[in-house]
């Protein structure tokens, strides 16, 4: 439990959601080439997502 409650925040997701996952994208040769990065990929899915309170 986290500051009194019971499940995650989706603040506490969007805090833990880059460190948590950069590791796991893997970029093809395409997104290599053009400078994307597995950091970015996460920063526009959460991007994407909608701010709940």
């Amino acid at each position: 439990m986290r500051a009194g409650r019971f499940a995650p925040s989706f603040a506490d997701v969007r805090r833990v959601a880059l460190p948590a996952l950069r590791h796991r994208v893997l970029l093809n040769f395409e997104g290599e080439a053009e400078g994307v990065s597995s950091d970015l990929i996460v920063e526009r899915l959460l991007a994407a997502l909608p701010e709940m309170p």
